[in-house]
């Protein structure tokens, strides 16, 4: 397999990961950003990641990050060895925007005084609607609710800010 990232990409990756740039992780590096290039990651929780093989078409790895000390049920993974899947799920953590969200402007179906958020994260979106009382509500009924919190900051910068966190 021939990968097509510089060597100064690979350097660059590893430093914005804070980990070492030396040539054995430099193959890994390479490998993960191979991954993440070719859609072979997905999140499937805030800290939990399938990373799919890069040679065997139904196999995956699974890596739960961990706060930042990530685990990984592959064979590199289990010798405490940052493995291409660790990276890859980092990579791909890093890049993804979490939310997107639309409001009654973009959308003239969803009438007045109601947004769409979407998390890439989970692949759902939820309609966000003021209550009676003038409250918001979101369908995920947590009480520190993320999506809540996103359109009271949209609200806040007049529908200017966008809204790009990572999970």
């Amino acid at each position: 397999m021939k990968l097509a990232f510089s060597q100064s990409d690979i350097i660059t990756t590893a430093k914005s990961l804070g980990l070492p740039t030396d040539g054995f992780i430099q193959r890994r590096i390479a490998r993960a950003l191979d991954l993440v290039q070719s859609n072979k990651v997905d999140k499937i929780d805030d800290e939990i990641f399938r990373v799919h093989s890069q040679y065997e078409p139904n196999k995956h790895y699974i890596v739960n990050v961990n706060h930042g000390h990530p685990s990984c049920d592959c064979p590199d993974g289990k010798r405490t060895i940052w493995c291409k899947h660790q990276i890859a799920a980092r990579l791909f953590a890093q890049k993804q925007p979490r939310f997107k969200i639309c409001d009654d402007t973009e959308n003239s179906y969803l009438g007045r005084g109601r947004w769409i958020v979407y998390d890439y994260a989970f692949r759902k979106g939820y309609v966000i609607c003021r209550n009676s009382k003038g409250e918001l509500e979101c369908p995920c009924f947590k009480e520190n609710c993320i999506h809540r919190k996103i359109v009271n900051d949209w609200i806040a910068n007049n529908g200017k800010r966008i809204v790009n966190e990572c999970g």
